[in-house]
C-alpha cells in the first residue's frame, strides 16, 4: 500500500471511530465509557478535530425536539442536561438526532479520500491551518478546501451559488441544469460541470485553473470599462484582480504552482528556488520554516515533495540539497552545511 492510499484510510478510519462514538455516548453514560472515550479523544489532533466536527452535525437533530414531524416536543420548563467537556448528553430527541447524522454522512454516497462529508446548508465549508478537506455538496458537487479556506455554500431553485473568502478550493462540479457559480474577490468563474480549482495567491489576485470541462472568468459585476467574461479550459492558468475583477497575468511560478495535484499534499518541480518551495510548504507548517541566507534560498531542488507534512518535508529538503537543520523558538532554520 502506498503512501497516499494508506493516509487516506487512517483518515476514513478516524471518521468512521468519531461517529461511533458519538453514537455510543448518547447510549452508554458509563464512567468506564466515559473513561474509554477520553483516552481516544485526547490520543491525537486528528481524533478531537473530527470528534468536535461530527459533534456539530450530531447537534443538528437537537432541533427535532419540537418537530411535528418527529413528535418530539420539549417540556418548556424542563431542564437541560449537564455537558461536560466532550460528552454528549441529548434528551429525547437522541434516536433523531442519530438519523440526522446517518443522513448527513449517508447523503453523498461513498466518503471522499481524506476527511468527507455532506455539507449541511448555510454552513459554511472551513479548513484549519495545515488541513486539507474534502466535503460533497447536496447538489453532488465535491469541494475539496486546502489550509486555511473557507467557503460559502447557497443553493436554490435556479442557481448553485459559492463564495471562496479566503485560501483555495478545487470543485469537481456535478451535471445540473442550475449554473454553478464561484465568487472570489471581484471576480466569478461560472461553470455547468467539470472540475476547477479557484485560489487567492500571495499577490492578491485570484488564479482559475480549469482541470475538465469549460468555464467563464468575469467580474461580478461589470462596467462599462471592463471587459466580458472570458472563456477558460485546460489550456491555461487564469489570473483576475481580487479588487475589481479586471485581468491580470498569471506569473510562470504562479502558474506551475496552480497546476499541482495539491488535494494530495504532495507538489513535483522540475527545478524551482527552495524560497519559492519553502513558502509553498509555510502554508501548512504550523511554525515558519527559515532560510538563513540568500545563498541557502537560491538553491535549486527538483523532485516530488510532501508540503502537508512538514517534519517530512524537512528532511527530504534537508537531505537531497545538503542543508542543516535548526530548531528554536521561532522557527526551523534551514542553511548550507
Amino acid at each position: 500500500m502506498n503512501d497516499n492510499k494508506r493516509g487516506e484510510d487512517e483518515h476514513v478510519s478516524i471518521n468512521q471511530q468519531a461517529r461511533e462514538w458519538v453514537v455510543r455516548l448518547d447510549r452508554d453514560k458509563s464512567p468506564e465509557t466515559r473513561a474509554e472515550f477520553d483516552e481516544w479523544f485526547d490520543a491525537s489532533p486528528e481524533h478531537r478535530r473530527e470528534f468536535e466536527w461530527i459533534e456539530k452535525i450530531y447537534a443538528v437533530g437537537e432541533h427535532l425536539k419540537d418537530s411535528d414531524e418527529f413528535g418530539l416536543k420539549r417540556e418548556a420548563d424542563a431542564p437541560r442536561p449537564a455537558r461536560s467537556r466532550h460528552w454528549l448528553m441529548w434528551g429525547t430527541a437522541a434516536a433523531a438526532a442519530v438519523a440526522v447524522l446517518m443522513i448527513a454522512f449517508g447523503a453523498g454516497g461513498a466518503p471522499l479520500p481524506g476527511q468527507s462529508m455532506s455539507a449541511l446548508a448555510a454552513e459554511p465549508l472551513v479548513t484549519q491551518r495545515g488541513e486539507i478537506r474534502s466535503f460533497r455538496l447536496s447538489d453532488g458537487t465535491n469541494a475539496t478546501l486546502d489550509t486555511d479556506s473557507r467557503v460559502e455554500v447557497s443553493m436554490t431553485a435556479t442557481e448553485r451559488s459559492l463564495h471562496l473568502s479566503q485560501g483555495r478550493a478545487r470543485f469537481e462540479v456535478a451535471s445540473d441544469a442550475r449554473p454553478f457559480r464561484v465568487r472570489a474577490g471581484a471576480g466569478e468563474v461560472t461553470a455547468s460541470q467539470g472540475v476547477l480549482d479557484v485560489a487567492y495567491g500571495d499577490d492578491q489576485n485570484i488564479t482559475v485553473r480549469v482541470i475538465s470541462g469549460e468555464a467563464k472568468v468575469g467580474p461580478i459585476a461589470p462596467g462599462p470599462q471592463a471587459a466580458p467574461a472570458r472563456p477558460a479550459d485546460q489550456s491555461e492558468v487564469l489570473g483576475y484582480s481580487v479588487t475589481d475583477g479586471r485581468a491580470v497575468s498569471v506569473p510562470p511560478v504562479v502558474g506551475a504552482n496552480a497546476r499541482q495535484d495539491w488535494p494530495s499534499g504532495w507538489v513535483q518541480h522540475r527545478s524551482i528556488r527552495l524560497d519559492q518551495l519553502v513558502a509553498q510548504a509555510n502554508r501548512y507548517s504550523g511554525k515558519p520554516i527559515i532560510l538563513d541566507d540568500n545563498a541557502t534560498a537560491a538553491l535549486i531542488a527538483s523532485g516530488r515533495f510532501q508540503i502537508n507534512k512538514t517534519d517530512v518535508f524537512v528532511e527530504r529538503i534537508a537531505e537531497s540539497l545538503k542543508l542543516r537543520i535548526s530548531y528554536r523558538d521561532d522557527g526551523i532554520h534551514l542553511r548550507k552545511r
